[in-house]
């Protein structure tokens, strides 16, 4: 009896030590407030890809900060205060940018606001939840969607725009598919998903196999942290939503993506109803397929945006 119980709790302090703790960390890092506080940041020098684009990047995001800026928030039905900056004159066009996790808009977006700035659309960038003094918890782009279909007409009727182009990088382009089917065509006239994975539930499992943590063990506790105290599961798919997608899509991804595998955004694709495009910048890692592609990549997106705006 006695070594029964000493197996148990031997049992139970593993448990404890190798699985439940690291679980809750796990969480606690992942799912927390006051995320990301900078417009633009010194970009990670020592990731291998960087150095290819930087001086491009501080170029084009400087000219973003040089132009005149008006701050804006917004409180969601759920008392959440969004935050976000319009850049440049009023246009009929808006671009409005969804940045991923753990960054801000002018380290996913300089290079593409500044091109669509140059033709003639207004730029807006969205704070996500936890990001750049937005309030909330990240949720990996679960209420970061629920939050658009509110967050979108407000942005419409602040800029004056009659056409409107989404561009959603990463958790950004998770959220912007997730809220696909409700999306407004009227005046959302295109929508750019840019390596988007298909749940956070998938993406967070990639995350784990990077770390080498039990899988098996811990994704079924964060899926319960996760609905117990953020009210959400993780497991929810943009692919349903994208079943439904009325608004013309374009999608990028890079060949040499290993944050958000390749697989991902294909199947993204493939789910979407609506009249779609896909460009892959076979050399391009996590959020640069756009800057890898180059030439070719901008001629992609403005190709979409000449063919769905006036």
């Amino acid at each position: 009896m006695k070594f029964a119980i000493a197996l148990f709790a031997l049992i139970a302090a593993l448990y404890l030590f190798l699985v439940f703790a690291p679980a809750l960390l796990f969480y606690k890092v992942i799912f927390k407030k006051n995320r990301y506080k900078a417009d633009f940041e010194k970009l990670n020098e020592k990731n291998k890809y960087f150095p290819l684009y930087a001086e491009k990047f501080r170029s084009a995001a400087d000219f973003i900060l040089s132009l005149k800026r008006e701050n804006f928030e917004f409180k969601v039905k759920d008392g959440t205060l969004i935050r976000g900056a319009l850049y440049g004159e009023k246009s009929d066009k808006t671009a409005v940018f969804l940045h991923g996790y753990n960054t801000a808009p002018l380290n996913n977006f300089s290079l593409q606001a500044k091109a669509l700035y140059e033709n003639g659309f207004n730029i807006v960038f969205i704070y996500s939840r936890a990001h750049g003094g937005s309030g909330g918890t990240s949720t990996m782009g679960l209420k970061e969607g629920e939050d658009l279909p509110e967050l979108l007409p407000f942005i419409k009727e602040k800029t004056g725009a009659k056409q409107m182009l989404v561009y959603g990088m990463s958790m950004g382009c998770f959220s912007l598919a997730y809220a696909s089917s409700r999306l407004d065509g009227g005046f959302i006239k295109g929508i750019v998903l840019d390596c988007g994975f298909t749940s956070p539930y998938n993406q967070l499992k990639e995350e784990m196999i990077r770390r080498h943590l039990p899988v098996c063990f811990i994704a079924p506790l964060l899926t319960f942290f996760t609905k117990t105290f953020l009210k959400i599961d993780i497991k929810q798919s943009a692919l349903n939503s994208l079943k439904n997608c009325k608004v013309p899509a374009l999608f990028f991804h890079g060949g040499a993506d290993v944050t958000v595998p390749q697989k991902e955004g294909l199947k993204n694709f493939e789910a979407c109803a609506a009249e779609k495009y896909r460009y892959c910048a076979q050399n391009a890692a996590h959020t640069l397929c756009f800057a890898a592609g180059g030439k070719e990549a901008e001629k992609y997106l403005f190709d979409f945006v000449k063919k769905y705006f006036e």
